[in-house]
């Protein structure tokens, strides 16, 4: 006798964005559990924030993690000391020249005052000792791709990255 999963008219990919949503749960919860940090990078509106807010902070209270969630770098920024910080609408500078060349019509890429905020926000980051979530918006495939190329980043050591796909 063969037993199967009935999930009532839908088909076999119906589990498919089910599967890999619990997949990248668990693989953040891997890493941060082994104190590594994470680089979460995916497009706008992917449903980045989504993840993190209703499904990933959750998934960390019921295995006994505690999240501490930065919606942006301009927020105060206190952990407790065995939290797990997550930084949405992080922004880093590693694939700054990448993405100068990427985009020759908007020159200057970066504005120096936003620069300024970015550097203010590197600084910041620099000085959380605890593990972190960083949340980074790149919008082509090809940006993504150099971000997953990147072997050390600026603002911190040990990280991770992962991309988040629309769907997840």
């Amino acid at each position: 006798m063969h037993c199967r999963l009935k999930l009532s008219g839908a088909g076999p990919q119906a589990l498919f964005p089910f599967l890999i949503l619990n997949n990248m749960l668990q693989k953040i919860f891997d890493l941060v559990s082994a104190n590594k940090n994470v680089l979460l990078v995916g497009k706008t509106n992917s449903g980045k924030t989504y993840f993190i807010t209703n499904e990933l902070i959750p998934f960390f209270g019921k295995n006994g993690k505690q999240a501490i969630y930065i919606s942006s770098m301009n927020e105060e920024i206190n952990p407790t000391k065995d939290s797990i910080v997550i930084l949405d609408e992080f922004e880093i500078l590693d694939d700054r020249v990448f993405l100068e060349h990427q985009h020759p019509e908007e020159t200057p890429f970066y504005s120096n005052e936003y620069l300024e905020c970015i550097d203010k926000w590197l600084a910041k980051a620099d000085k959380i000792k605890n593990t972190c979530v960083y949340v980074v918006t790149r919008n082509k495939d090809v940006e993504i791709e150099n971000i997953k190329r990147i072997s050390k980043f600026s603002f911190s050591d040990d990280i991770e990255v992962l991309e988040f796909k629309n769907g997840m």
